[in-house]
């Protein structure tokens, strides 16, 4: 039995995985997060170059590689399948794949639309099997510890969101994978995963949104450059702002939500997390000649929490695969789930579309 720092008990009858598509981000990111995860035996690799396939099997610890998914599938009768590559082929081999009678773990977005995200949404139900999208945010430490904090009864009611996702790009539409324009490359590339951690951590669906979005092009030597500016009403009647951009210098991610009784939570870069317990009116008052209320006064009490130095690989990805598997073993539906992808591509629209018609609009 493989030993990792993430194992939490034997395995005795691990998932049996395909994995479909073994490009860079898949050899890089994904594929070695499996030798480290007990719950998955990986059965073979498949990729249209051959060379790469073959490769991947044999770093990763597969015995067979397939320039062919469907024979893959008919020859190892895998449980599940990944699909790595672009959005036009996690929706077409995505829905084979349900098809074929396999549980499908698609990397985001599982589809170049919303009329695609549904489709695969329908297929999988009437196929009786399950789907899970690589929205990963969900799955850092960080986020789920921040979670659990905002669902406990002390914290109250989110009635506050405030969300900053700052990229490096892209800069250029890609109309063969991503759409014809380059605000809805962004939203599909990058904007997806602040959307549905937002959902997640709130609870909540967005009720209605209002977007401005800002395009400059040839901007700093740039062929485009992307700012966001969103605000939000939860269905709970909680408001929020979101802030985007394709031109920072680096990654930058910030999360912060607030609680109706005097509790707020916000983590930065996917590990850096506060929980603040009270607010500052509750603390005797600062001493003469001080800063008053400004900032986090001396005392307040506040909890930290980050990874340290252990985490090998951003958090989330093998945290992610980890739940797809002991989902899958226990039959349950792992999230995030295709509804849950479906829903952030309407969030996705309605951003275009508010900013498009000037107007508030509802994703519902």
């Amino acid at each position: 039995m493989r030993k990792t720092f993430y194992e939490v008990g034997e395995v005795e009858q691990p998932l049996r995985l395909g994995f479909i598509g073994c490009g860079a981000f898949a050899s890089s990111t994904l594929l070695p997060c499996i030798p480290r995860i007990p719950e998955i035996g990986l059965l073979a690799t498949c990729d249209l170059a051959e060379s790469r396939a073959e490769y991947c099997a044999k770093k990763f610890g597969a015995k067979a590689w397939y320039t062919d998914y469907e024979k893959m599938i008919e020859e190892q009768q895998p449980d599940a399948v990944a699909i790595v590559g672009p959005p036009p082929m996690h929706l077409e081999l995505g829905v084979a794949c349900f098809n074929l009678g396999v549980h499908v773990f698609s990397e985001k977005p599982n589809a170049p639309t919303v009329e695609g995200s549904r489709q695969l949404l329908e297929t999988a139900k009437k196929s009786g099997k399950f789907g899970q999208v690589g929205f990963m945010w969900r799955h850092a430490e960080a986020h789920k510890i921040a979670k659990n904090i905002i669902e406990s009864k002390d914290f109250g009611e989110p009635v506050l969101f405030r969300g900053a996702y700052l990229t490096p790009g892209p800069t250029v539409p890609l109309p063969e994978t991503h759409g014809d324009t380059l605000e809805w490359t962004y939203l599909l590339d990058q904007a997806v995963h602040i959307i549905d951690c937002m959902r997640f951590l709130m609870g909540k669906e967005v009720y209605t949104l209002y977007a401005l979005i800002e395009h400059r092009k040839n901007a700093s030597k740039l062929d485009s450059a992307l700012s966001f500016s969103v605000s939000l009403r939860f269905e709970n009647g909680a408001t929020g702002t979101l802030s985007m951009s394709s031109f920072y210098p680096g990654f930058e991610k910030y999360l912060f939500v607030q609680g109706d009784k005097s509790q707020a939570v916000d983590i930065y870069n996917k590990e850096d997390l506060r929980h603040l317990k009270r607010g500052a009116w509750f603390l005797p008052p600062p001493p003469a000649g001080t800063r008053g209320y400004e900032g986090l006064p001396p005392g307040l009490p506040t909890q930290e929490w980050n990874p340290g130095p252990f985490h090998w690989i951003s958090p989330g990805y093998l945290e992610e695969l980890q739940h797809f598997a002991r989902c899958l073993l226990k039959n349950e539906q792992p999230r995030p789930s295709l509804e849950d992808a479906y829903q952030v591509m309407r969030v996705c629209k309605a951003i275009v579309d508010s900013h498009t018609e000037g107007r508030t609009i509802s994703p519902k």
